[in-house]
């Protein structure tokens, strides 16, 4: 706890005064769903039970002379709404105030018009960053350049045109929240944090509950021993010690005589041989 940043009880960001976040309110899944700004504007998100976001609302207040303490909540009326913007989230399509608008696909999107579309594709790099957004012909229409942990340099152009950026993570810069949409978590890259804690984060207690990529973005890309666990560890649904995606990360932790490698792989000494696993990607988790 300090001056700019509050975790209450539950261990979620309460409020944000750098950003001039004054209160955060979660769903019981941990999911924020109301999003109250100093300045009176309001974020409102819908999730389905499985967590997905369904819907974002963007309140924004007309000036005001008076603005909110942190942790005051107000509601919004009409007569000082100054604008509403709402994205809908139906499978790959995107609705944006009603309208169609995307439909997104693994390298890029369909931007929809009346009677037509346009096609948008990625270039990404290794990590799944979007850098550069093209149209049908090659024209570059958006070039983002990354600072480590995410946050965007100023010599990024076109930054209007889509929002799918760092990790292709979804972008919220309404307001001044400035924050990726991970599915399970928020992440501010201005913290390098996630902004509610891990829940398998007892497993790998060396770790930060709150850290992203264990502090090592350039080489990791994923969410933490959460995603891990579920999708390549001990916890992975129908994944046995004969499956090759199967990973036993305690075992490997608890083996002396293992070390991991540069190459993403790792060395039994005791048998001496370097055994390559296409799962052992993810530097955050492998620490000593």
């Amino acid at each position: 706890m300090n001056g700019f940043h509050y975790y209450y009880s539950k261990s979620s960001l309460s409020y944000d005064a750098n950003k001039g976040v004054s209160w955060i309110d979660y769903d019981k899944l941990g999911n924020p769903i109301r999003v109250q700004f100093t300045d009176h504007s309001i974020t409102e998100h819908v999730y389905a039970a499985d967590g997905r976001r369904l819907k974002t609302i963007h309140r924004t207040s007309i000036p005001q002379s008076t603005p909110l303490g942190i942790g005051v909540t107000a509601a919004l009326p009409s007569s000082q709404t100054q604008s509403i913007d709402s994205v809908d989230y139906v499978g790959s399509f995107i609705y944006e105030k009603g309208q169609l608008k995307r439909y997104m696909f693994d390298d890029g999107y369909l931007k929809l018009y009346t009677n037509t579309f346009s096609p948008r594709f990625f270039i990404k790099d290794h990590l799944g960053n979007n850098r550069i957004v093209t149209d049908g012909s090659g024209t570059i229409l958006q070039n983002t350049n990354y600072y480590p942990y995410g946050g965007m340099t100023s010599i990024s152009t076109g930054q209007g045109e889509q929002q799918f950026k760092y990790n292709g993570k979804e972008y919220d810069p309404m307001h001044g929240l400035n924050e990726y949409d991970y599915g399970a978590r928020q992440y501010d890259p201005a913290r390098a944090q996630f902004t509610t804690m891990d829940p398998l984060c007892e497993k790998y207690y060396h770790i930060s509950p709150y850290a992203y990529c264990g502090g090592n973005p350039v080489n990791a890309s994923k969410l933490g021993a959460e995603y891990f666990d579920n999708h390549y560890g001990t916890g992975a649904a129908g994944h046995q010690p004969n499956d090759e995606n199967y990973f036993d990360i305690e075992s490997f932790r608890n083996n002396k005589q293992t070390r991991y490698t540069n190459d993403r792989s790792y060395r039994n000494y005791n048998s001496h041989f370097l055994l390559s696993h296409p799962k052992v990607c993810f530097w955050d988790f492998i620490i000593f």
